[in-house]
């Protein structure tokens, strides 16, 4: 009886991840709406020219378009090698580029103060944006296939 219990009340595999799916979504949202309207001022202090801000914002949708590539083919991979824990590996993935990104633009400031490195500050900030694109492309990937909207 208490094994038809258990079995009962037990959580498919992909609803045991909602709630990491969901604090991924508020992430990539907040990480896009609060950098997009500071990226300007962040970019300026650096002595950046204006055109950087074009390739900082423009490099983030392209960063979604490869990582939504990728993941996607390596979550088909992922589903034929492993269909119970090939999303959340992904979706782990995924999470190692929003975390290498957001570091290199927060770190991005720290290379602006020094006089030798300067000049790459700005570029800092545009590999940044790209790999939180390729993050956000990726997870968009995973969300879908493993929640299935």
């Amino acid at each position: 009886m208490r094994a038809a219990l258990d079995h009962c009340c037990e959580q498919p595999p992909h609803e045991q991840w909602v709630p990491l799916f969901k604090i991924q979504v508020f992430f990539s949202c907040v990480s896009f709406s609060i950098i997009v309207p500071s990226l300007a001022n962040y970019l300026r202090r650096m002595g950046a020219e204006e055109w950087v801000l074009g390739v900082a914002v423009a490099v983030y949708s392209l960063g979604e378009m490869v990582g939504s590539a990728v993941f996607g083919k390596l979550m088909t991979k992922r589903l034929r090698e492993a269909p119970a824990t090939g999303p959340r590996r992904c979706l782990l993935e995924t999470m190692v580029f929003g975390v290498v990104g957001s570091i290199l633009y927060v770190v991005a400031d720290d290379v602006g103060q020094s006089p030798n490195l300067r000049n790459w500050a700005p570029w800092v900030v545009v590999v940044g944006r790209f790999l939180g694109g390729i993050w956000t492309g990726g997870k968009m990937v995973v969300d879908c296939v493993e929640i299935k909207i």
